[in-house]
């Protein structure tokens, strides 16, 4: 099922197939996780702000037992269409 908008603290759901026509932004509030991405191993820690343009293609998630993080999905249609002048 498409999904347009998303917010979640999931960090195991960042990579689902839903999401293959989003962008997300993910927040790191506190812990530690790491995860791969277009074959590159990427560490985040706290206060750390990640951008990626193809979600379902993240693997490899690993996330320490206190991370806590917040992530928000948007479709590309979306953050592309013209906005109001």
């Amino acid at each position: 099922m498409k999904v347009d908008f998303q917010y979640s603290t999931d960090f195991y759901g960042m990579n689902a197939r839903e999401l293959s026509h989003t962008c997300m932004h993910l927040l790191c509030l506190a812990g530690e996780a790491s995860f791969v991405f277009n074959e590159h191993c990427y560490h985040i820690v706290k206060n750390d702000l990640v951008v990626i343009a193809s979600p379902e293609r993240v693997k490899n998630l690993a996330a320490h037992e206190d991370l806590q993080v917040e992530w928000f999905a948007a479709d590309y249609q979306f953050l592309q269409s013209p906005q109001p002048k």
